[in-house]
């Protein structure tokens, strides 16, 4: 199990930017009650260089962030980074990095414009930012996605099939995470889902069950 330490996980209005002690009295809750449950793999901000994230324009803070994480749990994996694949990122990650007490073992990287756009310009950027193991933390097909990306099983078959290509591109990619399973209603901006709202599977299913070798 893999969890977020994330803004909607600590109920903090995402439009402000909380202070180290603030996530600190949450997080070292949260990670108390999971690690009793088994879990011992944790993220600390989801998409942080996301516009959507107060911490977009606060590197710093999201490195503080790491070190809070890790400090509550030395003997878990925390994962750094967990950056969206945009313009900027890696002046982003410069600013994380020279913020850090620690030298994190595995980066997280949500590498959808690679997946869906048929490039490794993303992960390419983040093996030279960083060392370590990369974990693709959140990736897959987009079977719609706003304007640019109208309704396409087929095109969502074909990026859910370049991920694992993306992946086998370099060695210190070590886990990959699709997302999601089930997607959304009809008419919904985002789908990834790799069967539909009805169950049914989508043709991106079928290239993950491929991919796994399962009957």
């Amino acid at each position: 199990v893999f969890l977020h330490v994330s803004s909607d996980d600590l109920r903090i209005k995402k439009a402000k930017l909380p202070s180290v002690s603030q996530y600190k009295s949450k997080v070292r809750r949260l990670v108390r009650y999971f690690r009793a449950l088994g879990v011992r793999e944790f993220g600390t901000w989801n998409e942080a260089n996301h516009a959507s994230q107060p911490t977009a324009g606060a590197p710093a803070r999201a490195a503080d962030f790491f070190d809070v994480v890790r400090a509550a749990c030395r003997a878990c994996t925390v994962v750094a980074g967990d950056v969206l694949d945009q313009a900027g990122m890696e002046r982003y990650l410069v600013r994380y990095r020279a913020a850090l007490d620690s030298r994190p073992a595995v980066w997280g990287l949500h590498n959808y414009a690679d997946t869906n756009r048929f490039r490794r310009g993303g992960l390419r950027a983040l093996l030279r930012s960083v060392d370590g193991q990369v974990w693709l933390t959140e990736t897959g097909g987009l079977y719609r996605f706003s304007r640019n990306f109208p309704p396409s099983q087929r095109r969502q078959a074909q990026a859910v099939a370049y991920t694992f290509r993306v992946a086998r591109s370099s060695p210190r990619v070590k886990r990959v995470y699709l997302y999601n399973w089930t997607g959304a209603a009809r008419g919904a901006r985002f789908d990834a889902g790799l069967v539909g709202p009805d169950g049914r599977p989508r043709r991106a299913y079928e290239v993950l069950r491929r991919a796994l070798d399962v009957g």
